[in-house]
C-alpha cells in the first residue's frame, strides 16, 4: 500500500511538487469502510452537527443536507432549553435520536445502492466511534 501511495502521489506533477519535502508520519493505512457512528452527539454545552457525529458515504455524497438538518435541530434545541419549558436532557436525547437515525438511514441507503452496483462493493456494518 505505501509503494501504491507513493507511485499515486508522483503521477500528478501538482502534488509531486507539494509533496517534495514532505516527512511522512506514519506508515500508510486503509479501511474498506470509512462510515462511522458517535457514541454521543451531544455534551455539556455542545452538539455534533453533521458529519462530526457521523458518516455514512463519500460516494452519495449526503453530507451537507445531514449538516443542515442536524444543524437546524441543534439550533431549535438551544431555543427550546432557553424557553425552559421542556426537560432539557429529553431535547438533547431526543436530539441525538434524530441524528442516529438520519445517519444510519443514509448508511443503510449507501449499503443498498453498493450492492446493487456491481461495480463497487463496501463492507456491511456500522462503526460507532468513541467519542
Amino acid at each position: 500500500m505505501e509503494e501504491l501511495y507513493g507511485e499515486a502521489l508522483q503521477i500528478d506533477a501538482r502534488l509531486a511538487g507539494l509533496m517534495k519535502n514532505a516527512t511522512p508520519e506514519n506508515h500508510v493505512s486503509t479501511t474498506k469502510d470509512w462510515s462511522f457512528l458517535a457514541q454521543r452527539f451531544f455534551g455539556e454545552n455542545w452538539f455534533l452537527v453533521g458529519e462530526s457525529g457521523g458518516f455514512a458515504d463519500p460516494i452519495l455524497s449526503a453530507g451537507l443536507s445531514i449538516t443542515q438538518g442536524a444543524a437546524r435541530e441543534a439550533a431549535f434545541t438551544i431555543i427550546e432549553q432557553e424557553i425552559g419549558k421542556l426537560d432539557p436532557m429529553w431535547l438533547k436525547n431526543e436530539y441525538q435520536k434524530l441524528q442516529v437515525n438520519r445517519v444510519t438511514t443514509h448508511m443503510r441507503f449507501a449499503d443498498y445502492w453498493y450492492s446493487a452496483n456491481a461495480q463497487f462493493q463496501r463492507s456491511a456494518g456500522i462503526h460507532i466511534q468513541n467519542s
